[in-house]
C-alpha cells in the first residue's frame, strides 16, 4: 500500500478536470464540535474549499476562519 492518508498529495486529491484539493461542507458549522472542525479542516492542506452551514447564525465562526491565512477558501 501508500501508507495510508499521511501519503496523499493535494495534487491527487482532485476530480477530473478540477482544481486540486478536497471540497468540503461542515453541517452544524456553530456547535461545540463544528466550531473546532471548521478550524482544523481550514488548516489542513488538503481542503481546498470550506463551506459553512448551520440553522442558526455563525458570523463567530466565519470570521475566525475567515482571518486565517491559508489556501482553503
Amino acid at each position: 500500500g501508500r501508507g495510508g492518508w499521511s501519503s496523499l498529495r493535494r495534487e491527487e486529491c482532485r476530480a477530473k478536470g478540477g482544481a486540486p484539493g478536497f471540497k468540503v461542507a461542515i453541517l452544524g458549522a456553530a456547535g461545540g464540535i463544528g466550531q473546532p472542525l471548521s478550524l482544523l479542516l481550514k488548516m489542513n492542506p488538503l481542503v481546498s474549499l470550506l463551506h459553512l452551514y448551520d440553522v442558526v447564525n455563525s458570523p463567530g465562526v466565519t470570521a475566525d476562519v475567515s482571518h486565517m491565512d491559508t489556501s482553503a477558501v
